[in-house]
């Protein structure tokens, strides 16, 4: 089950003093990138200066793997917002598959 939540009407305060921190609007493959460089695993994703969530490297791959035997799809996910990312995996509830 997710860990990873946007939700931009809380203020996530326990994040606000964070080193390693990733834009809402970062592509999913950027934050894996930021997440690996840094061996941050569980990073706070801010919009406009305020903490609206937190995103687990887990969970992105995990978001990654639905659908893995679409090329195109696995891509295309690539390149979606954290936000978007994480939102899809709110809705659709992603299940631990692995």
């Amino acid at each position: 089950m997710i860990k990873s939540v946007i939700n931009a009407k809380k203020t996530f305060n326990h994040f606000k003093k964070a080193e390693v921190k990733i834009d809402s609007e970062q592509m999913v493959m950027s934050a894996l990138e930021v997440m690996i460089t840094t061996k941050e695993f569980e990073l706070p994703v801010f919009e406009s200066g305020k903490c609206i969530g937190v995103v687990y490297f887990k969970d992105l791959v995990l978001f990654l793997a639905q659908g893995i035997e679409d090329a195109d799809l696995f891509v295309h996910k690539l390149n979606y917002t954290v936000e978007s990312a994480v939102l899809i995996m709110m809705k659709t509830k992603i299940k631990e598959a692995i």
